[in-house]
């Protein structure tokens, strides 16, 4: 596992979950991000709308199959998860539901939007056996 100490990520990209965020309101939205990841620095070229299967505005979970099916899909296509993306609906911090399922994906960026429309996004890791921010860089 090695440390990511930086997310990029495109605007278009940002506004893509932005409005996905909004069109799932009140529920978590959540989405799968892909790129590659290179000496500490996580690139998102690619971002994967998903459902989120338990309709909660407290959890989020992505249907098993079709994680599945993107995380095969993204080895064919040479491409990396590099971030699982979702919402809360307060603030953009990992809650007490998400750090077990942040410890089942240490190389990746836990991408986090908080409401209301204002609350930044915020990027963390687990690594080495804690929570620790990722600064996230959006380009253009």
């Amino acid at each position: 596992m090695k440390r990511i100490k930086e997310l990029q990520i495109k605007q278009s990209h940002i506004k893509k979950l932005h409005d996905w965020v909004r069109k799932n309101e009140p529920f978590e939205a959540c989405a799968i991000l892909l790129g590659k990841i290179r000496d500490g620095i996580a690139e998102v070229d690619e971002v994967i709308l998903t459902p989120n299967a338990s309709e909660s505005t407290v959890h989020f979970e992505i249907d098993p199959e079709l994680l599945l099916k993107i995380l095969l899909e993204a080895e064919e296509k040479n491409k990396q998860l590099v971030s699982i993306f979702h919402s809360h609906p307060t603030r953009p911090y990992p809650s007490g539901v998400d750090i077990p399922y942040m410890q089942n994906y240490p190389d990746t960026v836990w991408l986090i939007k908080g409401l209301p429309e204002t609350e930044p996004m915020h990027g963390f890791q687990w690594f080495e056996n804690t929570i620790v921010e990722v600064k996230i860089n959006i380009t253009f």
